[in-house]
């Protein structure tokens, strides 16, 4: 299992670096699915101003199966990285609360909208489809990132 995570955790680093290298001033770095839940918080460590979300497209678990997990700790910082977390559904950002106001001890959640940690606040978006948000907030998008980056990586 501790190979598993650490093969996770490269190809998060690997996808941080080459955001790092096309990065510029004013973009939007817009990370999308459970494969990259750590790239938020590592893209935080080198780009502190970014604006970054992150878009879930699978339910988020509930806290009872969410909690077994042994990096369920990194997971969540990981994602608290990103300024905006998109959902599918209402109950799938509940669950995400819910994990993190039971994981990370010392998080505050303000209303359902948002969580605050370690002074850093993540504002949590419901939406059926990540373009949906993207029109909502008139973000500039890298909308091919994710395709460039696979195909750099594999």
């Amino acid at each position: 299992m501790k190979d598993m995570w650490e093969a996770y955790v490269s190809t998060n680093q690997r996808f941080t670096e080459t955001v790092r290298e096309v990065y510029e001033d004013g973009d939007m770095i817009w990370v999308h699915g459970y494969h990259l839940m750590l790239v938020p918080l590592m893209i935080r460590a080198y780009l502190p101003n970014a604006t970054i979300g992150f878009n879930m497209h699978i339910p988020f678990p509930t806290s009872e199966i969410f909690r077994v997990l042994p990096w369920r700790r990194e997971i969540l910082m990981g994602l608290l990285g990103a300024d905006f977390i998109g959902f599918q559904v209402p109950g799938h950002s509940r669950h995400f609360v819910h994990c993190c106001t039971r994981v990370l001890l010392g998080t505050s959640s303000i209303g359902a909208a948002q969580i605050s940690y370690r002074g850093r606040v993540t504002r949590l978006l419901v939406c059926e489809c990540c373009f949906y948000c993207i029109h909502c907030f008139e973000w500039r998008l890298y909308c091919l990132l994710e395709w460039h980056l696979y195909c750099l990586l594999f």
